[in-house]
């Protein structure tokens, strides 16, 4: 759990921008990728 004294919303925000932020980078990532890139291939 946070520390009451310590938290405010506007942390809050900032952490959550954060997330967001590299949640969006990723994504974008994904949607360069080639379909192939994507799939496990079989190592047999």
């Amino acid at each position: 759990m946070a520390n009451q004294k310590t938290v405010s919303a506007e942390k809050g925000k900032k952490v959550f921008e954060a997330v967001v932020n590299e949640l969006v980078k990723h994504v974008n990532l994904l949607k360069k990728a080639k379909k192939e890139d994507l799939i496990q291939k079989s190592k047999v």
